[in-house]
């Protein structure tokens, strides 16, 4: 189908006599008609809005399981692709999403974090004033008070409130990392993910860790310690090993599942069950024999 027709059925979406055959041809072209859904959001035709919104959903539903299969099997050994996989898990709770529009905004945060770094070669340097422009001048902080709200995770909604739960923090701190080429990776601590930098070996500096959580502050090693053993955890070496991408966004599942089970939000919860069997299925077949 062409633009135009698309644009045709479009501008049909408010007709009550032929909307059922409108919906039909709609959704049959799936991801192709998604574009031109959303632009209508952006307007305010109310009636109009409302049948844009309804046939999203439909085609979001039908083609989004679709989606995390394909992106499973891409893997064939490699970890995910983090990043997609970010927004993949967003439209889990915002079909109409518009992933481009925060990408660029993940590359204006870049490209201001770019300016600060760039007075530097050193990269324990540049790493820490990223995190300064991070926590200081956009203000991305840990969400204590409504700790269980589930838009702490979704990466959207943590980057329109500047606020998450550790492990969505942390994630975008990655992505941002990522455009910068800075070698920061994610330790999956219990109960509190951060992030760590490991210097090359035969240099001078010193492993450090970043709690986004409490506004980007950084632990030594000894510090790092301490703090799991105050908060009752212990300590062991494995908290402090770097995990794979897939291993975070399997982790970022797990924790919606704790909060739509805390929430009696069971259709949520049954759809995000659904995800997490696809993951399982997928691991035991990359495991090897």
């Amino acid at each position: 189908m062409t633009q135009s027709e698309l644009h045709a059925l479009i501008n049909l979406l408010d007709d009550d006599q032929i909307y059922d055959d409108v919906r039909k041809r709609l959704v049959e072209h799936g991801k192709e008609a998604l574009p031109y859904l959303r632009e209508v959001l952006d307007h305010e035709d109310m009636p109009r809005m409302k049948q844009a919104r309804e046939i999203l959903r439909e085609i979001h539903n039908q083609v989004y399981e679709e989606e995390w299969i394909e992106m499973l099997q891409r893997m064939q050994g490699r970890d995910l692709d983090l990043e997609r996989a970010t927004w993949l898990l967003a439209q889990f709770a915002y079909p109409a999403l518009d992933v481009s529009s925060y990408r660029e905004e993940l590359d204006i945060i870049a490209d201001e974090v770019r300016e600060r770094i760039r007075i530097t070669d050193n990269i324990e340097d540049r790493i820490r004033r990223m995190v300064s422009v991070l926590a200081n001048n956009y203000g991305f902080t840990g969400n204590a008070d409504e700790y269980y709200d589930p838009e702490n995770t979704f990466m959207n909604r943590v980057i329109d409130r500047r606020l998450g739960i550790p492990i969505a923090l942390s994630t975008l701190y990655l992505m941002v990392a990522k455009r910068l080429g800075l070698p920061l990776v994610g330790v999956g601590i219990p109960s509190h993910f951060m992030l760590k930098y490991e210097p090359e070996r035969y240099t001078f500096e010193e492993e450090f860790y970043i709690d986004v959580f409490h506004h980007g502050r950084i632990l030594g090693r000894m510090a790092l310690e301490r703090f799991c053993i105050k908060a009752g955890l212990g300590f062991q070496s494995y908290f402090v090993e770097p995990v794979t991408n897939a291993d975070i966004i399997e982790r970022m599942m797990r924790n919606l599942v704790l909060v739509y089970t805390k929430n009696d939000d069971n259709d949520s919860l049954n759809r995000l069950q659904t995800l997490l069997d696809l993951y399982a299925e997928h691991y035991a077949d990359q495991t090897p024999r």
